[in-house]
């Protein structure tokens, strides 16, 4: 792979800006044609608070009849479980146990770096040449791997959060040849997730994150059967206000569907009353990219090309106690970052993780 220069700041005064990406870097991210190669499954998960087992089922997608609307996402708000926040990102639980249980059958690759991490991580990284929110990431080192994980208080409770539910709850039943069962209230903290590994140029992925379903007319016979969840076509959904800016939604988008290998999206879009009234539209996840401006080679260029300063920044680094916090902040395309040494409040491994690889 070509090797990138980046604009990195040496700024005498801020000496910890990692990155300040202008628009040469830009090109340089597209031409740099950085390979991901397509995510496979490695676990299906049940998500209960911060807990999580193989899961034993999955929800299958329903095409909504018109008698389905309007569609009202605050049916069953004031019933609903709130979200409890956690102390870590719990995505990063399920990379981390899978390290551990299946460390005789997971093959590491042997020169490329693994990242542990969740898909939100990768997420806000991937759209942050294009993004308009600043956030920050988590990064610890050890043996030669890196560490990723996200703000927990993004867990936030709201009725945003509650539509993609209610949305969900519409639109997936339990089997092929059941209706969606849309009047059992509706707990935020249970969740299905998907573990998934891909190849991004010198970096092996594992990250988790949540999935919804898929499309079939057949009852799937073992969801435990890793060759036969690949072959499956999984499907988002996703709502949004009618107002939204359709570009940088269907960017995140995007995003999460290609790190899912997902190709098909349904999208609700609400008025001001949280109501859906228009038809949903179905989108084929590899035809977004032709009606926006941004690109994806410089989604994931920016990604390799933020690994690899990461990498090289804390090469000297080996404690799973020690993290560097790094601020992304899209509008000034500048990446800061903070080092807190030892164990702190930002340590974000946990301990059972930490005694297994210490051991």
């Amino acid at each position: 792979m070509k090797k990138l220069h980046y604009s990195v700041m040496e700024n005498l005064e801020k000496p910890n800006v990692l990155m300040q990406v202008n628009g040469h870097n830009l090109l340089e991210f597209k031409k740099s044609k950085t390979i991901f190669e397509t995510p496979k499954i490695e676990g299906l998960y049940s998500y209960i608070y911060e807990s999580f087992e193989p899961s034993k089922h999955i929800k299958y997608f329903k095409e909504p009849q018109p008698s389905l609307y309007p569609i009202d996402l605050n049916v069953g708000l004031e019933k609903a479980c709130p979200v409890i926040n956690s102390r870590i990102a719990t995505r990063l639980h399920m990379p981390l146990n899978f390290a551990m249980k299946d460390s005789t059958t997971y093959q590491r690759p042997t020169t490329a770096t693994t990242v542990y991490t969740s898909r939100r991580v990768l997420t806000l990284l991937m759209e942050f040449c294009y993004g308009k929110y600043n956030s920050h990431v988590l990064v610890s080192r050890h043996n030669g791997n890196l560490y990723m994980a996200g703000d927990p208080a993004a867990d936030m409770d709201t009725p945003q959060q509650f539509h993609h539910k209610r949305l969900e709850q519409c639109l997936f039943a339990d089997s092929p040849d059941e209706l969606p069962k849309m009047d059992q209230p509706i707990d935020m903290n249970i969740a299905l997730s998907c573990l998934h590994h891909a190849y991004l140029g010198k970096f092996s992925l594992l990250y988790a994150g949540e999935v919804q379903g898929i499309i079939s007319d057949k009852m799937l016979e073992n969801i435990n059967d890793m060759d036969l969840l690949n072959q499956c076509r999984f499907v988002f959904s996703k709502q949004m206000w009618e107002w939204s800016k359709k570009e940088y939604k269907f960017l995140r988008y995007w995003i999460q569907s290609r790190l899912s290998n997902v190709d098909d999206i349904y999208v609700a879009c609400k008025d001001k009353e949280g109501i859906v009234k228009k038809p949903i539209e179905h989108c084929k996840v590899s035809d977004i990219p032709k009606n926006y401006p941004w690109e994806p080679e410089v989604c994931f260029g920016f990604l390799h090309a933020f690994l690899e300063k990461v990498e090289n920044l804390m090469h000297g680094v080996n404690s799973l106690e020690t993290v560097y916090e790094f601020q992304l902040n899209p509008p000034t395309k500048k990446i800061t970052y903070e080092i807190y040494n030892g164990r702190t409040d930002k340590t974000f491994i946990p301990k059972y993780y930490a005694d297994f690889v210490n051991n």
